[in-house]
């Protein structure tokens, strides 16, 4: 998978890139508007990261040349810095996918990254085992063990699971859990959120004497954490 990095702040082009090779991704920066839009003829790229630093002639128009150069199913994410609600309602509706405000945290940067590309070709996307104490999740098969024994969940249940395992220790927001499950702009219900966390940790018996807890952060959302007892 090649992304491309567009933003002309070098120092967050520079952070953006570490990240995405720390999970096996290869980037390019650019830091010019003009430079990418020329390259965009003749590179192949499979994601682009539009920092809200990006030069004239804007990400809105960024956007919409993105989408009617490159191929149609490329996934924008776009990093927002000062930018307006307006701008942002402009360049989603231009063709961006997904966005992420500054300052970018590392381990929501990457979740949000495989989401988008496993979501764009799920064929191509390599077969991903997280392990994380008993616990062993195949994104491939959808199939979750502890201490091998199967684990039947639903396909959410499994992608509500691999988010948390993903992110551990890492408090995620309701408005968050429904974009990166149900793919939407945070029109998921905070009930239909809470009935399937509800059945995640009560299938993993997610509870202080197994090694994990699944505790609700009040008014925000919820967070998975790892306690020292791990039987």
């Amino acid at each position: 998978m090649k992304i491309a990095v567009l933003d002309s702040e070098r120092i967050q082009s520079a952070a953006i890139c570490r990240a995405l090779a720390s999970v096996g991704y290869d980037s390019q920066t650019y830091l010019s508007s003009k430079k990418f839009l020329e390259r965009s003829h003749s590179e192949h790229f499979d994601m682009l990261i539009l920092g809200g630093n990006a030069s004239e002639p804007g990400m809105v128009e960024i956007v919409r040349q993105a989408r009617s150069r490159l191929q149609q199913d490329l996934p924008i994410l776009l990093i927002i810095g000062n930018a307006d609600i307006d701008t942002i309602i402009a360049a989603m509706a231009a063709g961006a996918n997904d966005y992420l405000y500054q300052p970018v945290r590392t381990n929501e940067l990457k979740t949000r990254v495989s989401v988008l590309l496993y979501r764009a070709y799920p064929d191509r996307m390599p077969n991903e085992r997280v392990q994380r104490g008993p616990f062993l999740l195949d994104t491939r098969s959808s199939r979750l063990t502890r201490n091998g024994v199967p684990i039947r969940l639903a396909k959410k249940e499994f992608d509500l699971a691999a988010l948390f395992f993903r992110n551990l220790g890492q408090p995620l927001s309701r408005a968050y859990i429904g974009e990166a499950i149900w793919d939407t702009d945070g029109d998921t219900s905070s009930r239909t959120v809470d009935t399937h966390v509800s059945r995640v940790r009560k299938k993993l018996q997610l509870r202080p004497e197994h090694g994990f807890q699944l505790t609700q952060v009040y008014g925000y959302g919820y967070r998975l954490e790892q306690t020292d007892d791990i039987k």
